[in-house]
């Protein structure tokens, strides 16, 4: 199959669109640190269960401590930080408004490439960038009907931006070790 690249572009964002939705139901009441901590703790066992069971991550035991140290400080600052405020927007903005704001990761993803990998982008790479944020811009601007407060609104959205902007540094800084 020659869209295979596509494919599971399209079922990651059927996934993450389905989480956010299932995330916003499960927090909640909940605050946001315990709900981030809750998810991780349990994301950890689960994954320490895959290395164990999982013969081709014997290999991963072999990496240099600063490889297994700049995994954790990415983890930290992509998983850790940018899951707790991902779910404090949540419960403060809701699951559209926080979607709206998903829809950052790639142009966070492409300038941070552009600053700390030295990669280029085509033109239409570009126009793409522009027209994510034209959408992003059209969507939020919108008159709302709902009763969400403006400060609630303001304070929603920049936890959302800084926690998108957390995630794409937690995946752009590992792309040099996975060269590796």
């Amino acid at each position: 199959m020659s869209y295979w690249g596509e494919m599971w572009s399209l079922i990651c964002a059927l996934l993450w669109a389905s989480a956010v939705i299932l995330f916003r139901i499960a927090v909640r009441g909940i605050p946001a640190v315990e709900m981030s901590l809750f998810k991780n703790a349990f994301a950890l066992i689960l994954f320490a269960l895959t290395l164990l069971i999982i013969p081709e991550f014997e290999e991963s035991r072999s990496l240099p401590l600063k490889h297994v140290l700049w995994l954790m400080l990415s983890g930290c600052i992509g998983i850790a930080i940018g899951d707790t405020l991902f779910m404090y927007s949540l419960n403060i903005l809701g699951a559209g408004r926080n979607a709206i704001i998903s829809c950052l990761f790639s142009p966070f993803v492409m300038i941070l490439s552009l600053l700390f990998l030295n990669e280029s982008f085509s033109f239409f790479q570009g126009v793409g960038f522009i027209l994510i944020l034209c959408g992003i811009l059209l969507a939020v601007y919108q008159k709302s009907t709902d009763t969400l407060s403006a400060r609630d609104k303001i304070i929603g959205t920049l936890v959302g931006m800084v926690s998108i902007l957390c995630m794409a540094t937690g995946m752009v800084t590992t792309k040099p070790l996975l060269n590796d």
